[in-house]
């Protein structure tokens, strides 16, 4: 590998790292329950894209079925979830957010705001072709880990 593609490498394994650790540590956000980074995820998930079933988080989160049913029934279960079944289809549950799942959400974006000010700053530097650089690279990454590493 050249000295560009190792150094991207490394830094990427770091970032991999970094996000392990700091997903180990519950957060409390404005709920009075602190909730690790997988549980306000999935709430993320759900309340942004609301009425879906299983299969539709599986596809969005990139997590299996079985991953993505246990992480459900324990938001159910802590009351930051409900599910339904739709008229049209009575086998399916469809998800969305409790009052409780509503707080959490938006006081996930409420930190995310407030931690990710410094971050936003740098963004704003670059310009929207810039940008867009970033996030097709972080999709291909994306990609690329799913593939490899299956």
């Amino acid at each position: 590998m050249d000295k560009f593609s190792i150094e991207i490498d490394q830094l990427m394994v770091k970032l991999i790292n970094m996000y392990e650790s700091l997903a180990k540590e519950p957060r409390d956000y404005g709920i009075d329950e602190k909730l690790l980074a997988a549980d306000i995820h999935m709430i993320e998930f759900v309340g942004s894209n609301p009425d879906h079933n299983v299969t539709d988080l599986t596809e969005l989160c990139g997590l299996t079925k079985g991953t993505i049913s246990k992480r459900l029934s324990r938001l159910e279960s802590m009351g930051y979830l409900k599910y339904y079944h739709r008229d049209d289809n009575n086998k399916e549950k469809y998800y969305s957010l409790t009052d409780k799942g509503e707080m959490a959400f938006r006081g996930h974006y409420l930190f995310h705001e407030e931690k990710n000010r410094i971050l936003n700053e740098e963004l704003r530097k670059y310009t929207k072709e810039e940008k867009e650089v970033i996030v097709d690279f972080l999709k291909k990454y994306n990609t690329y880990l799913k593939t490899v590493y299956k």
